[in-house]
């Protein structure tokens, strides 16, 4: 193998824990995202997503040659089409924070670069559905909120399917914080970062504001407002906003707050 880095080229690609297909989803990897080839058996791979360091097997096909890009995807979802007219052939769906090389827009159609397993080397996608990688926002909650109604998945990163620290991570990116992969990863990079304070007790909750994080061992979700928070719930099987004093007596543990170094 020439090179030692490869590029998703399929919507996403599933990452598990040993070669096989049987074997649980640990991850995903979506459109664009580079994966870093350590070990070589068969038609599997293992190797680490260096979105997120995440190490794990995932299939040889699924992979391609690497390019560089432009533009994230901002959309829950978008389509890929042939040509700019929404009535043109569906090439590939892409998922939210996939990574796009857009070369030209025009007309409200972006047109990007194809790294896949067509012939096609050019399609089509809304410019309203993209993000160029270097702009960040500061509400990047209205992102895990644009994910309401995506079904609980374990291990999901596509937007077909996403689990509690997937939301986290893929929000949060778009104001530039890198998450790591797992919810006690994440944890543990919050904890270190001096820009947030971890909090056992919030008097009242009148502390809490949106942006904000709230984990317990094995789960962590979102803070909407004082009152409500969202997340990947594994309990609904899906994304939802639920009131704070619901999840809190469900899981019946005292969760952790995490805020903004500056509120405190």
């Amino acid at each position: 193998m020439k090179t030692h880095i490869l590029q998703v080229t399929n919507s996403s690609t599933f990452m598990r824990e040993k070669p096989k297909e049987s074997e649980i989803i640990s991850s995903q990897m979506l459109y664009g995202e580079q994966f870093q080839i350590e070990l070589v058996s068969g038609h599997w791979l293992f190797g680490s997503c260096l979105s997120d360091k995440y190490k794990g097997w995932t299939k040889k096909k699924t992979l391609g040659t690497t390019s560089t890009f432009t533009h994230i995807v901002s959309s829950q979802r978008t389509f890929v089409l042939q040509e700019p007219d929404l009535k043109s052939k569906l090439i590939i769906y892409l998922p939210i924070r996939s990574k796009i090389k857009v070369l030209d827009i025009n007309n409200n159609w972006a047109k990007i670069e194809l790294n896949n397993n067509t012939n096609l080397k050019f399609g089509y996608i809304s410019s309203f559905h993209i993000l160029h990688k270097d702009n960040y926002v500061d509400d990047w909650v209205k992102y895990a909120e644009a994910m309401i109604g995506v079904p609980y998945r374990w291990g999901g990163r596509d937007s077909f399917g996403v689990d509690c620290s997937a939301l986290v991570q893929l929000s949060l990116a778009f104001k530039g914080i890198f998450l790591p992969r797992d919810s006690l990863d994440q944890y543990n990079f919050f904890k270190k970062n001096t820009n947030y304070i971890v909090k056992k007790k919030i008097s009242g909750l009148n502390l809490l504001i949106r942006g904000n994080i709230i984990y317990w061992p094995g789960h962590i979700g979102i803070i909407i407002n004082q009152n409500k928070m969202i997340h990947a719930s594994g309990f609904h099987s899906s994304v939802i906003i639920e009131k704070l004093d619901s999840v809190i007596s469900r899981i019946d543990r005292d969760p952790l707050f995490i805020l903004s170094s500056d509120q405190v």
